[in-house]
Order: structure tokens, then C-alpha cells, then sequence
């Protein structure tokens, strides 16, 4: 009996990308392909090429060569112009969170529904609390600047300002990075409440592998500038790839996570 069901739809085509920085080749034929709703964690070594990756998925790096499409549309060739609205649909949480110092915490999460969306102001206060609320921040006094707040909060504060204008897809570029192991779990926990809550596409670059597995559908291992592995997690564990054997071998008694259903 064959399964009827469509395939899900595409929301990023990544096709035999490209990238080289002077002599140094990045990346060396990437191909990948993420539906929407998928949850999928890129990770690798240090410079080997995640964050190119994701500025090539963002469209904020042209390839060398290959193709890239976010909802269907290539956007390799597209004016800044005609990536605006393709961009408007996407969020990133940046590695550093990328808070503005200046701003204080509700000013940080209306910026872009003001400056970019232009919304009304009471849509953009309704959005702030949601998104606040959202992230367990709903206490959190809204004067308040990023510089009081713990880092686990202030990671946190970035999670809320990328789903206020409630993007499609959330890329997460090292959402772990500089925390203790209790904000990382708290932080992954989120990832993962968000994704079922709101049914976005996200795509976590991470080289937390243990706390990937807990929330991602696939993992996406880069070795060499290319796709080394791609698959679910228990795949990962089981794998006698010699790429993904040394990198499992980088984590300390790596298991998949009892409980992981993926």
C-alpha cells in the first residue's frame, strides 16, 4: 500500500552551492533541502562553514556557484530590493543576540514592527507582551535595558524580538554559545516550544550536537564543505560514517537523548 500524503512543501533549496573566500574553499557543493514546519540543526567544526551557510540560505552572501530558493523563489540574482519581502518572512537570532544597548527591552522587540513593518502602535504593544510572554520574559519590565538582565535572558529577549513580527522561518546561529548548561537546556526547550507552538520552519546552527538532538528533526553534519550526514538523530547515532564517527568522538559520551521520538 502506497502513502497517499503529498510531499511537504519545500521552504529552502539549497543546490550545489559554492562558496570560497581567496584560495579557501567554504563550501564545496552543498546541497539540501528543508521543508516547511521541519526543525533542522546544521552542525560541523569551528570554520567549517555553518554561519556561511546560513548567510547563503539568508541571501546576505552570493555563492560562487549553485542555486539557492527560500519559498519557491531563487534568490541568488535578486536585487536587495526583491529580497526585502522574501526577507521579511525570515528571522534570525544572532549568535551574540545582537541586542541594542541603546534600546530598552520593549524598544528592542518593536523595532522592526515599527521601523520595518510599520504597524499601528497598539498592534506593536500587543505584539510586544505576546512575544515577551512567549519567551517567559512576560515579568519583565519593559524599561529595563539589555545590560541588566542575566545572559540567559538576554538570549531569551533575542528569541522574542525575531518571532514579534511572526516570521515563517527562524534561523538560530549558535543559541547555546556562552551559556551554562541549565539556560542552554532552558533555551532549547524554547526552540522547541516556539516551533510547535507557532509551526515555523527552523534551522539551528549549533555545535551543541547532544542539545540538537533533543529538537531536530534532521541533522545536518558539514565535513569538508559538504553535507557529511543528513538525517534524524537516532540515524546519526548509528552512523559508521568516518566524519560523523570523529565528530561524535568531539562530544564526550554523546548518546541521543532518551526520549528523543525523532
Amino acid at each position: 500500500m502506497t502513502d497517499a500524503r503529498p510531499a511537504p512543501e519545500t521552504c529552502i533549496d539549497v543546490r550545489d552551492v559554492h562558496v570560497s573566500f581567496g584560495e579557501k574553499k567554504v563550501l564545496r557543493g552543498i546541497t539540501l533541502r528543508i521543508a516547511r514546519g521541519e526543525t533542522v540543526s546544521v552542525l560541523g567544526e569551528s570554520g567549517g562553514g555553518k554561519t556561511v551557510l546560513l548567510k547563503v540560505m539568508l541571501g546576505l552572501l552570493a555563492p560562487d556557484a549553485g542555486d539557492v530558493s527560500l519559498f519557491g523563489v531563487p534568490i541568488r540574482r535578486l536585487s536587495d530590493d526583491r529580497l526585502i519581502p522574501i526577507r521579511k518572512r525570515c528571522a534570525v537570532v544572532y549568535q551574540g543576540g545582537a541586542l541594542f544597548s541603546g534600546l530598552n527591552v520593549g524598544e528592542n522587540v518593536a523595532l522592526e514592527l515599527a521601523e520595518v513593518l510599520h504597524l499601528p502602535r497598539a498592534e506593536i504593544e500587543a505584539r510586544v507582551r505576546w512575544a515577551l510572554d512567549a519567551v517567559g520574559l512576560g515579568d519583565v519590565a519593559l524599561t529595563l535595558s539589555p545590560e541588566e538582565l542575566s545572559g540567559g535572558m538576554r538570549k531569551r529577549l533575542a528569541v522574542a524580538r525575531a518571532i514579534a513580527p511572526r516570521p515563517e522561518v527562524i534561523f538560530y546561529d549558535e543559541p547555546t554559545s556562552g551559556l551554562d548548561p541549565l539556560n542552554s537546556a532552558r533555551i532549547l526547550g524554547l526552540i522547541d516550544t516556539l516551533h510547535k507552538r507557532l509551526g515555523v520552519t527552523s534551522v539551528v546552527v549549533t555545535h551543541d550536537v547532544r542539545g540538537a538532538c533533543t529538537i531536530s528533526d534532521r541533522l545536518v553534519l558539514l565535513g569538508g564543505g559538504k553535507v557529511a550526514f543528513d538525517g534524524p538523530p537516532k540515524a546519526f547515532e548509528a552512523s559508521d560514517d568516518p566524519t560523523v564517527v570523529a565528530f561524535r568522538s568531539s562530544a564526550p559520551g554523546f548518546s541521543v537523548p532518551s526520549g528523543t521520538a525523532r
